[in-house]
């Protein structure tokens, strides 16, 4: 039996004018270059033609790993593949991978669509940043073709059961949705056989919409008085005053600008990059809404925000520099409405259900709330229609608030005598 090289032989192998050889067997050996280069070589055979298959350099490639490198060729050239031709072939199918990993998918997906279906700066940011907190980190470099569903699953089920909270499942639900739509993409563009998905449809239900609370009109003043009588910030307070009045969304008015307050003409104007619709909105001021943003431009008039950060702790360490989103609701806490009574988001529901009950026009009260745009009935979305009807119902619905005020104040008088 031959003998095989060793290591030390390797090691000591001198460079001479010519190239030589120093076999191990089997057609494997390591070729000497006169420039002290090292390379293994392979020799064989197939359909009685002699072939050379270069299977790397040294150190490259050590003595064990060029024997299971030979090894791996003798076989393929038993099937009569050439070693060279496979390797080219498995080259190209790990870029073919690489190019059709789920991330690679995913963002082409995204980009094709956000352009097809109009996708909002938004959401399309939503998309993103979700696909990229939750699901690239565990499957973003496999290739699409390859991804199971146990993988989806458990990917899934772990977003799902986060704290067992309702945003959680939300999201879980989003995910599964933008998962499929990236499989179907891939199948429609890159051929894919595969598609787990289907199967997970009946897993991952979205919560059930719980719809915020809203306020009684006897239960305003109360409110407003728990409100007055609370000693935290100053702009805080107006800003839930606010919310009464306008009733925007508590994002618009957290993340609101002086520029965008048109004193002149008594309105608020919110770009559409800060509305949930996309679009832009009006909002008429009311003498009363008037007045408390004049007080509150005493406060923080010399910058851009109307609540800008440097009065708010919490959010200091944010990167919105205004107002933290848990402000608004913990002072509600702080003034007994914590366990879900009331939120900030439900001065909207509010004044929705008690304008309704004012017999006011719903096109007047939904395109107040920004809302037409969903509505199929209200297929084209203007946000300064029936402007000078909403400016009206403004003003009364302060006048309302007021009323209600006036009323409990007499109320309270008149149980104090009594008393």
């Amino acid at each position: 039996m031959k003998r095989k090289l060793n290591a030390t032989e390797i090691r000591n192998a001198k460079a001479t004018d010519k190239p030589y050889k120093l076999s191990d067997g089997g057609g494997l050996y390591l070729e000497v270059k006169p420039n002290g280069g090292l390379f293994w070589r392979y020799r064989y055979r197939i359909h009685g033609k002699e072939n050379v298959f270069a299977i790397g350099g040294y150190p490259d490639y050590s003595l064990a790993q060029a024997r299971q490198e030979h090894e791996n060729a003798r076989k393929l050239v038993g099937q009569g593949i050439h070693p060279a031709h496979h390797r080219k072939a498995e080259k190209q199918r790990q870029a073919n991978e690489a190019e059709h990993s789920f991330k690679a998918v995913a963002e082409r997906w995204v980009e094709n669509t956000s352009e097809k279906s109009e996708w909002s700066e938004k959401y399309r940011d939503q998309v993103e940043r979700s696909l990229k907190l939750y699901v690239y980190p565990q499957i973003g470099n496999q290739p699409i073709a390859k991804i199971t569903y146990p993988q989806l699953e458990g990917l899934l089920e772990k977003v799902y059961s986060e704290g067992n909270r309702k945003p959680a499942r939300t999201v879980a639900v989003l995910l599964r949705q933008w998962i499929s739509a990236i499989f179907r993409f891939a199948i429609r563009k890159y051929g894919l056989q595969n598609d787990p998905t289907p199967a997970l449809r009946d897993e991952f239900k979205r919560p059930k919409v719980e719809h915020h609370k809203t306020l009684q009109k006897t239960e305003i003043p109360g409110l407003l008085k728990s409100l007055e009588a609370y000693g935290g910030n100053q702009q805080t307070k107006i800003a839930l005053r606010l919310l009464l009045l306008t009733f925007v969304r508590p994002g618009e008015l957290r993340a609101a600008e002086w520029c965008e307050i048109d004193w002149m003409h008594s309105e608020w104007h919110i770009p559409k990059e800060r509305m949930k619709m996309d679009e832009p909105h009006i909002v008429p001021l009311s003498r009363q809404t008037l007045t408390l943003l004049r007080e509150l431009h005493s406060l923080t008039g010399d910058g851009m925000y109307l609540f800008p950060k440097k009065f708010y702790k919490r959010s200091a360490k944010k990167r919105e520099p205004y107002m933290h989103a848990g402000t608004l609701n913990r002072a509600l806490e702080n003034i007994g409405y914590g366990g879900g009574k009331f939120v900030s988001h439900g001065f909207r529901g509010t004044a929705s259900t008690l304008l309704n009950e004012m017999d006011y026009t719903s096109d007047w009260i939904e395109l107040q709330l920004a809302h037409s745009k969903r509505d199929a009935v209200r297929a084209s979305y203007n946000h300064a229609k029936y402007m000078p009807q909403r400016r009206d119902m403004m003003q009364d619905w302060a006048d309302f608030i007021d009323q209600l005020i006036q009323k409990s104040n007499v109320a309270d008088k008149d149980h104090a005598e009594i008393s």
